[in-house]
């Protein structure tokens, strides 16, 4: 969300002025820098989710109604709304992906110099074979126990799932 609010795609005609633009996106990276800040001082719960979510729309209401920049990003907030704090909510839970991403990022460069996706199914296998593989060293497990595990009994069912 931050990534799009600071790089307007949008000319700024009349109705949407580029600095008023600018003050908005700035309370909005702010908003998600105080609310890491606030899960590192007062720990995680979701009534912290909440006031943090919040804040969010009163935010989103405060942003001018005009201007094709704004209704990009406040769409985008409420395309995914409820979601943007989970992180404040449990204890293991980053504010970004930027970490799995950088632990991805060698198997996909590995894939596209060998072209080992050349269809659906060789993508969607290399895929899961690279997410088994990262979470068990991720977790300190052996990648190969966990993959005959998997083969015996089958994929195990989330915890999380509701």
């Amino acid at each position: 969300m931050l990534r799009r609010a600071k790089e307007p795609i949008h000319d700024f005609g009349r109705g949407e002025k580029y600095t008023e633009y600018k003050k908005w996106a700035k309370r909005l990276a702010k908003l998600f820098h105080d609310a890491k800040v606030a899960k590192k001082k007062s720990g995680h719960s979701e009534a912290l989710r909440h006031e943090f979510d919040e804040r969010l729309w009163k935010l989103v209401k405060s942003a001018p109604k005009e201007g094709r920049n704004f209704a990009r990003i406040v769409n985008y907030i409420m395309k995914f709304d409820g979601e943007w704090f989970t992180f404040l909510q449990y204890k293991d839970t980053e504010p970004t992906s930027n970490r799995a991403e950088r632990a991805l990022r060698p198997m996909v460069i590995k894939r596209r110099i060998s072209q080992q996706s050349r269809s659906k199914d060789n993508m969607d296998s290399y895929a899961m074979q690279m997410s088994l593989y990262m979470t068990s060293k991720l977790q300190g497990q052996d990648y190969f126990e966990n993959l005959s595990n998997i083969l015996k009994n089958g994929v195990p069912s989330s915890p999380y799932k509701s």
